[in-house]
């Protein structure tokens, strides 16, 4: 996949400290990622509600790399493995993410192949302090 821009992978998107995949386009639609002491956090940029009930979902950073690894498999999960959500696609290439609470985040196939193609650059390595 050819990048889409030449946004730098680690530049905060609206906040300090999130960051998305390089491959993403400067459009409103990504995955948002965070790392905060011992988690990584995920969000979706489209969100358009009340920030204080805004879904984000939690993935220690000791299973990280499993979760990284579940998602460039590209197979679905159906239950979340513990500590890390569950991976779940449609036939219309959509992907949704739940955690173990049930706290979900879909994606549209676009944007999960942006962050598949960050993954893949090592652009979401859980040595990456916060910004």
């Amino acid at each position: 996949m050819s990048k889409i821009c030449d946004m730098n992978a680690y530049e905060p998107t609206r906040e300090p400290g999130w960051f998305k995949s390089s491959y993403s386009d400067h459009g409103n639609a990504c995955v948002e990622v965070r790392f905060e002491g011992e988690n990584a956090l995920l969000r979706d940029s489209k969100y358009q509600g009340l920030e204080e009930v805004r879904p984000i979902i939690t993935v220690p950073v000791v299973v990280w790399s499993h979760f990284l690894q579940a998602a460039m498999d590209n197979t679905d999960s159906r239950r979340a493995m513990p500590g890390h959500p569950a991976i779940q696609h449609t036939a219309s290439g959509e992907t949704t993410i739940t955690d173990a609470d049930g706290t979900s985040l879909s994606y549209t196939a676009a944007e999960w192949a942006a962050f598949i193609s960050g993954v893949r650059a090592g652009e979401f390595s859980s040595a990456r302090p916060a910004a």
